[in-house]
């Protein structure tokens, strides 16, 4: 093991072949504890409905196109 933190851990794999004393293969892991989500703490609402509300019976059409922003 290289490194271990809090939330972290590094280790160093060594592989050997044939008794030979330099390895052939290394390795560097490194692994993290998961972290809660920003999507965890977000407050969840029915978009159908938000937009219902707010865009009534209107068609994305139904805006004029926005030249350099909207692509056609």
């Amino acid at each position: 093991m290289l490194r271990e933190g809090g939330g972290f851990c590094q280790l160093q794999v060594d592989a050997y072949q044939d008794q030979q004393n330099c390895p052939c293969f290394t390795c560097l892991c490194s692994f993290k504890r998961p972290e809660p989500s920003s999507k965890d703490y977000q407050q969840r609402y029915n978009l159908r409905e938000k937009y219902a509300e707010v865009l009534g019976d209107k068609r994305p059409d139904s805006f004029p196109e926005i030249p350099g922003v909207d692509s056609p």
